[in-house]
């Protein structure tokens, strides 16, 4: 039996016994079947015409590869209903539907997102981070080719392996939570294909016991993992919009079903960040203003002793993962960030030139650098600041 084109409902035929019989359990499941091979067909027909070059070229052999994937079991299942029993079959019918659910989701934020794009709308962003994630894939020896799109919050998405920015972000402060997704990705990439004998094996170990144990626990491996590849990748413009913009000190110590606490991550990217001596005065200026934060907001300072050893433990985990097997990660601007952020501080200067070898990272790290030393109330030159970085990362990008 095999999956048809179309998803027309079949008719089945009434036994003379019963005229009033509807249909067996086999022939609905089948019709939904087809209808659902047909929803897949459409899929593959839409990456195809709403997505333009060259962003179709990034995305479309793996999507085409997943969906086809997905239409195989479909047929397998089509075949083999005539010999299974009907709970088997419907189990098996939902469990391919709620994986071609999650596949529909992605591929329509996907073509929502690259028409978006395409629209301009997004001024340019999406392809400044397209740029920063680039120079990650290739510093970190991992292929990954894909672009990215504004969505409802920042996140990776597995299936497509597409980064989102969070709507409607239009300015370069938050660009540096791509590479905590990409952080992601790599992680991903390390738990699913090494098995090498390299440094690299510690972290997917350490993946794969997470796992086992629970689901919250993985997340959390994964991302402070995320958090410290961001931290060391590019520098301490990461930590910056993650405890200035996004970590919440009233509910700095509730673990969420994705994450853990907020303290905790902020807590592993300063000493992430400590490591670097270069990043001392941000590293200080960063933790001063946190432990305020928790002060006014009635939070304690320092988690319970009854987690300190775990937490170290993870720690230790990663640091020697990043010191070892992701040591040519490392970001390296820093004598090109701190010039660069004379220049774009002064806005008399129309145009900045950047130090040679500058990159959208630098860039990334001068703005941040420059807003810490201005008056956070400084709203006005806070956004002109923005825009000149803007600017020189979208020149940077071409």
């Amino acid at each position: 039996m095999s999956v048809a084109s179309a998803g027309s409902f079949p008719v089945s035929p009434s036994p003379s016994s019963n005229d009033s019989a509807g249909i067996r359990i086999g022939e609905l499941l089948a019709a939904r079947i087809a209808a659902l091979d047909s929803g897949l067909q459409r899929t593959v027909w839409l990456l195809n015409q709403r997505i333009a070059e060259p962003l179709r070229a990034r995305v479309l052999a793996r999507l085409s590869r997943v969906l086809g994937e997905a239409r195989q079991d479909l047929n397998r299942l089509a075949k083999d209903l005539p010999n299974l029993k009907a709970g088997d079959s419907a189990r098996r019918y939902r469990a391919i539907r709620e994986q071609c659910d999650r596949l529909f989701r992605e591929c329509l934020a996907l073509i929502e997102g690259s028409l978006y794009r395409e629209a301009g709308a997004d001024g340019g962003l999406c392809r400044i981070a397209d740029s920063l994630i680039d120079d990650l894939s290739r510093r970190s020896d991992e292929p990954w080719g894909r672009f990215t799109i504004l969505s409802e919050g920042e996140y990776f998405g597995e299936m497509a392996e597409i980064i989102r920015l969070r709507f409607p972000e239009n300015s370069i402060w938050s660009l540096p939570l791509a590479a905590h997704e990409f952080g992601h990705f790599f992680a991903r990439s390390v738990e699913v294909k090494r098995n090498d004998g390299s440094d690299l094996d510690s972290l997917r170990t350490r993946l794969m016991l997470a796992k086992k144990h629970s689901d919250y626990a993985w997340r959390r491996v994964h991302e402070h993992f995320a958090d410290l590849f961001a931290t060391y990748a590019i520098g301490p413009a990461f930590a910056c919009v993650s405890i200035l913009l996004r970590f919440d000190p009233e509910s700095a110590w509730q673990a969420f079903a994705e994450h853990p606490p907020d303290a905790d991550r902020a807590e592993m990217i300063l000493m992430g960040l400590r490591k670097k001596q270069e990043y001392r005065w941000i590293t200080d200026f960063l933790e001063a203003t946190w432990r305020d934060a928790l002060a006014q907001c009635g939070q304690r300072a320092v988690r319970e002793d009854k987690d300190q050893p775990a937490f170290k433990a993870l720690w230790d985990e990663l640091d020697f993962v990043f010191s070892h097997a992701l040591e040519g990660i490392a970001y390296d601007g820093w004598l090109r960030a701190v010039p660069l952020q004379a220049e774009l501080s002064d806005l008399n200067q129309s145009r900045i030139v950047p130090p040679a070898g500058s990159n959208i990272a630098d860039v990334l790290n001068a703005a941040w650098s420059g807003r810490l030393k201005l008056h956070p109330g400084a709203t006005a030159t806070i956004d002109l600041l923005g825009q000149r970085a803007f600017v020189l990362c979208d020149r940077l990008a071409a």
